[in-house]
């Protein structure tokens, strides 16, 4: 009863808004719908007095959106993210956004921006919100661009985005010179990047942004381009960038790029050039090098890994790292895996390979050890054995553990 006299009487304008939220908060834990949220904040700016007896809650909204002071534009916009976020509200409702986005006030459309990729899971946005969206990346307020950028990254994973959406998105992203929004606009064009039909990509801007001067930005196209492939075939030219990132200076734009690759290997055919940055790194220093050796048993799915990085990977066998010995061993016996059920010919694990995995079953590691038995019965029946592998099958057949 409180908050209602506040709602209806209160002197502060912002104060009455932030009553009726409270109000529609608890109605909402009625179950009650949501929508008296743009009543009791359309109430709040004197805007239900401008429509009539029986208005509809876009018209409230637009009402709001034109005749409310900021504050209460602001909470207007909020409010639609608050209700679209839980539900699926009415079209007209969202496609009041639109204006928001277009309001005299920074916080208004900031705060619409934020609005949209609330309601995004529950809701289909309607185009024109999207274009707005667009409109406002070149914004002069950051959070207003950061807030854009997000949403159209969000809507991109959701849907396909048109082609001027995306050229807007190319052109801010040369233009823009803080790196948090950058960041947002390279996951939107991977996003894109990641949909069957994309429309006419902005491949230049998504390209300079693996070599963009800030490390996060890098990061993040190292991370979504993998997340983009996947999903799909995403082409060789994104494949070569994820590779070149595996040189990048930073370790962490390095170590998401091996992961990315290893992602991409489920859907993609991997670059000899790609799969030879990877094991280049089983032989440095990398800390996180067994990632790699990971990633290249991954590329095998849809790759036939050639004789020269197989070597690499067989000699990461003796590695000091007993993690990085034992996804050495996993990946040959993925190559091997893979050797056996493709349906194009591929050679067979060379004999000098085999037997490193043959020396792996004497290892300290009863992991590394379990790997390589598990790659030596996927070669069996391709590759040739030697002596030496056959002596070390021979000592297994007297190791006290009955699995070996």
């Amino acid at each position: 009863s409180l908050l209602l006299v506040y709602w209806k009487h209160g002197w502060n304008l912002a104060g009455r808004a932030r009553a009726a939220m409270a109000v529609a908060r608890l109605q909402r834990r009625r179950s009650l719908r949501p929508a008296a949220l743009l009543v009791a904040i359309s109430a709040a700016a004197g805007a239900g007095e401008r429509l009539g007896t029986t208005p509809t809650p876009p018209d409230f909204m637009a009402a709001v959106l034109k005749y409310g002071e900021s504050d209460a534009r602001a909470f207007a916009a909020w409010g639609v993210g608050e209700d679209g976020e839980l539900h699926d509200i009415p079209r007209g409702v969202l496609g009041t956004l639109e204006e928001a986005l277009g309001d005299s006030d920074e916080d208004v459309r900031a705060t619409a921006a934020t609005s949209v990729a609330r309601a995004i899971d529950k809701n289909d946005i309607p185009e024109e919100v999207v274009r707005g969206l667009a409109a406002v990346l070149g914004d002069s307020g950051l959070q207003v661009r950061r807030n854009a950028a997000a949403a159209i990254a969000k809507v991109a994973g959701r849907a396909a985005v048109h082609d001027q959406v995306l050229d807007a998105v190319g052109e801010a992203l040369r233009q823009e010179v803080h790196w948090s929004v950058r960041q947002q606009l390279v996951v939107a064009l991977a996003n894109a990047l990641a949909r069957s039909k994309i429309g006419r990509l902005p491949h230049d801007a998504l390209r300079e942004a693996a070599q963009d001067l800030d490390k996060a930005v890098r990061v993040s196209f190292a991370e979504s381009i993998g997340v983009a492939a996947s999903a799909r075939n995403i082409g060789e030219v994104w494949l070569d960038c994820l590779g070149e990132a595996v040189k990048d200076a930073e370790e962490e734009v390095r170590l998401k790029a091996t992961m990315s690759i290893g992602k991409a290997g489920k859907k993609n055919a991997i670059p000899e050039a790609v799969l030879l940055a990877l094991a280049r790194v089983l032989e440095g220093r990398e800390e996180h090098r067994h990632i790699a050796a990971l990633a290249i048993g991954e590329a095998a799915t849809m790759t036939a890994v050639p004789e020269f990085v197989i070597r690499y990977v067989s000699g990461a066998l003796r590695d000091s790292t007993a993690v990085v010995r034992k996804s050495a061993a996993l990946a040959l016996a993925k190559i091997a895996e893979n050797i056996n059920n493709s349906s194009e010919a591929r050679l067979p694990i060379p004999t000098h390979d085999v037997e490193a995995l043959g020396a792996a079953l004497q290892d300290s590691d009863r992991g590394v050890r379990e790997a390589a038995g598990r790659a030596l019965m996927a070669s069996a029946g391709t590759s040739v054995f030697s002596a030496k592998v056959m002596g070390a099958l021979g000592e297994m057949l007297r190791d006290s553990d009955q699995n070996f």
